[in-house]
């Protein structure tokens, strides 16, 4: 097996492959940033890694040098025929066709991995189906060790933001009951092959163990989508319009659990989704049965 970054375009044209736009495939030619991404993700020789779009294999050899196991998940026939042929002498390495939204994971994840195997997820994500992939993945965040991803500098930036910035959202609150977030490199367009339109930022993300959110799920996600629904808005006249059947002041429900009446959403941080989330649930189950 000789798969070298640089060559990476080269060894396409070879293989008579294309990167297919629709795909989201930008194939990494930059030994720096490979080295980057595996020295981010934390992996040792006891653990295994689950990949996501491996592309022609450049991260999976870096990955392969460092790991037990890994087990590469690609949903493009041609590139899993290449990936094969590839890593044919290297049996720690296990391709697999299919599309990571619609596998059966927890299956995908026994099947490979031993059950006191520390599993890492590493992936160089298509950016238009990032958020799908990166849920999908922490609902089962209990598996793994950690999860380092390549994502458009935007996501990342917003994964990272803090209560009261611009880049604070939704996203960022969402991902924040599952996990904590870490920065770690930039990319830049040149890296890859072909270049995309937008720069990309390595984060790596530890889940939660345990959870100091596993109470207030149902509260929590629900008050987060109501707090930004209307990012302008307070979140006093947000939960009105979410719930208009309720005769509730909702400024003075707000001051009662110790926040200013006119407080936006995009000033709660992750625990104060959960506390208010938690009181919020407990009351709408009260009103609606």
């Amino acid at each position: 097996m000789n798969v070298d970054p640089r060559r990476t375009k080269a060894l396409a044209r070879a293989l008579d492959l294309r990167p297919v736009k629709s795909r989201g495939q930008h194939f990494l030619t930059a030994p720096p940033i490979v080295d980057g991404i595996v020295t981010c993700a934390g992996v040792g020789p006891e653990d295994g890694v689950l990949e996501i779009g491996p592309g022609l294999g450049a991260l999976t050899a870096a990955l392969a040098e460092r790991v037990r196991r890994v087990v590469a998940v690609e949903i493009d026939r041609r590139l899993v025929a290449a990936l094969n042929e590839l890593f044919a002498d290297r049996p720690s390495v296990h391709i697999v066709e299919g599309d990571v939204l619609a596998v059966d994971l927890p299956e995908l994840l026994n099947r490979h991995f031993a059950p006191e195997t520390p599993v890492h997820v590493v992936a160089n994500l298509p950016y238009y189906i990032t958020t799908p992939i990166l849920f999908r993945l922490l609902e089962h965040g209990d598996r793994f060790r950690a999860i380092t991803i390549m994502v458009q500098k935007e996501v990342a930036d917003r994964l990272v933001a803090t209560p009261g910035t611009k880049a604070y959202g939704a996203l960022t609150a969402s991902v924040a009951r599952f996990a904590r977030v870490e920065k770690c490199l930039d990319v830049p367009a040149g890296a890859f092959f072909p270049p995309p339109a937008v720069a990309s930022r390595v984060v790596r993300l530890v889940p939660h163990r345990p959870s100091p959110y596993a109470g207030c799920r149902e509260g929590y996600g629900h008050l987060v989508a109501v707090a930004f629904k209307s990012r302008r808005k307070t979140l006093a006249n947000n939960l009105r319009q979410a719930h208009p059947a309720l005769p509730i002041d909702w400024g003075a429900w707000l001051e009662a659990h110790g926040y200013d009446a006119k407080i936006r959403g995009e000033m709660l941080a992750p625990d104060d989704f959960c506390r208010l989330g938690a009181a919020l649930w407990t009351l709408l189950q009260a009103r609606t049965g």
